[in-house]
């Protein structure tokens, strides 16, 4: 069975099947800020969705990241960590 958190009219930002969480791709709400800090929203939001599912990020399979340039690698790391 499939579960699904968090639907709208085309999509769940989370799915559940056989144990494994699916979210939805995240983005900032606020991209005026530094990628530090973009970042940082994002990773809120990851968290929120996580704790709906009864997870966390230590259970974290696979992370795919798209940075608008490679210059904000090391900020990208700093709030990852």
């Amino acid at each position: 069975m499939i579960q699904r958190i968090d639907v709208s009219k085309r999509f769940s930002e989370v799915a559940i099947y056989n144990g494994v969480a699916y979210l939805a791709g995240q983005v900032p709400t606020d991209d005026s800020q530094d990628a530090y800090q973009q970042t940082k929203q994002v990773l809120a939001e990851i968290d929120k969705f996580l704790a709906k599912a009864n997870t966390d990020k230590s259970k974290i399979l696979m992370a795919t990241v798209y940075l608008a340039n490679m210059a904000y690698y090391d900020e990208m790391n700093r709030a990852w960590d």
